[in-house]
C-alpha cells in the first residue's frame, strides 16, 4: 500500500504528533516534529508582532483536539487564531493531502484572511500590500544551509484557491532542509530543533509549569509568565548548581527530571497569566466566519 502524502511531499500523520509548541495567547499548536515546530513559531511570532496579533481563543480550546473549534464547551463562538495540524477526514480545503495533514503548515487568524474557495464574490485576503509584502518574507525567512527558501505563503496560491491565512513548508522540501532552516531560529524562540530543550527567549506552558517550581521553591524567578527572560535564565542557573548540574540554563530531560517535571505533561498546576477576553468576545462576533475548522 502506498504511502499517503501531502501536496508538499511529506507523509501525512495518522494521529497528533507528539511535538508542539505554545503561541501567542496560550494555545497549543500541534506540528510534524521539533523541526518543523521551531519554524512555526518564527513565523507565528514574527505574524504576531509584525503584522497583526494572533486572535486569542478560549481556555476550553487551548488543547488538542479542541483546538480547532469555533466554539466554547458552552457552544459560545470562538475564534480559532491558529492551528496547524488536522487529524485524518478532514473536509476544508484539499482534504487529506493538505499540508495541514503532514503538520507542516499554519494557519493564522482565518476570521480575517479566509481561504478563497470558501468567498462567494470578490476574493479579499484581508491585508494591505506592505502587510502581503510582510506575509511573504515571513515564509521567505526559513532557508537552507544554501539559502535556499523552503516556506510559501497561501497568498502564491493560483487563483481560486489562495489563502491569506497560510503558510507552509513548501513542495520539494526535504527533511536536511528543513533541520538546517529550524537551527537557524533556535536562538530566536529558544527551542532545540532536535530535542526537548528550551532556554533563553522560550515560551509556553512547560516555561510557565518549570518557573512556578522555581518560585515554589524560593529561586528568584520573577513573574510566572512563561517567557525565558534573564530572570528565569538566572534562576534554572541557580537551579542547576544547586543540584550539581552542567550550569547552562537550558531545560532539558536532566534539569526537567531533577526538578521531578520531567514527562509529557504541557500544563497544569500552574496559575497563568489570563490573556484577557477572547477576540471574538472584544470583537462583538458571534459568526458564522470563515475558519478553517472542522468540528
Amino acid at each position: 500500500m502506498a504511502t499517503a502524502m501531502s501536496f508538499n511531499g511529506l507523509t501525512v500523520l495518522a494521529d497528533y504528533p507528539e511535538a508542539s509548541f505554545t503561541a501567542p495567547g496560550w494555545k497549543v499548536v500541534y506540528g510534524r516534529d521539533r523541526a518543523v515546530c521551531v519554524i512555526l513559531e518564527a513565523w507565528a511570532r514574527r505574524w504576531h508582532a509584525q503584522i497583526e496579533p494572533i486572535a486569542t481563543s478560549h481556555r476550553d480550546n487551548w488543547f488538542r483536539p479542541r483546538e480547532r473549534r469555533s466554539s466554547t464547551k458552552s457552544g459560545a463562538f470562538d475564534l480559532i487564531g491558529i492551528h496547524a495540524y488536522r487529524p485524518p477526514g478532514t473536509t476544508v480545503g484539499t482534504g487529506d493531502q493538505s499540508n495541514h495533514r503532514s503538520g507542516s503548515a499554519i494557519d493564522i487568524n482565518g476570521h480575517l484572511h479566509p481561504y478563497e474557495a470558501t468567498v462567494s464574490g470578490a476574493y479579499s485576503d484581508g491585508f494591505t500590500q506592505a502587510e502581503r509584502d510582510l506575509v511573504r518574507a515571513i515564509a521567505d525567512s526559513a532557508r537552507d544551509a544554501q539559502g535556499r527558501s523552503i516556506g510559501r505563503s497561501g497568498l502564491d496560491f493560483a487563483h481560486g484557491k489562495r489563502d491569506g491565512m497560510h503558510l507552509e513548508i513548501a513542495p520539494g522540501t526535504g527533511a536536511e532542509q528543513i533541520a538546517e532552516a529550524a537551527a537557524a531560529f533556535e536562538e530566536e524562540i529558544g527551542r532545540s530543533s532536535t530535542a526537548a530543550v528550551w532556554f533563553r527567549n522560550a515560551f509556553g506552558h512547560d516555561v510557565a509549569r518549570f518557573q512556578q517550581f522555581l518560585k515554589d521553591g524560593g529561586f528568584a524567578v520573577g513573574t510566572v509568565d512563561g517567557k525565558a527572560g534573564e530572570n528565569t535564565i538566572g534562576a534554572v542557573e541557580a537551579f542547576q548548581t544547586a543540584q550539581g548540574l552542567e550550569v547552562d540554563g537550558r531545560v532539558g530531560p536532566l534539569t526537567r527530571g531533577a526538578a521531578g517535571l520531567d514527562g509529557a505533561v504541557i500544563a497544569g498546576g500552574v496559575e497563568l497569566p489570563d490573556p484577557g477576553p477572547t477576540d471574538a468576545a472584544a470583537q462583538g462576533l458571534e459568526g458564522p466566519i470563515v475558519q478553517t475548522d472542522e468540528i
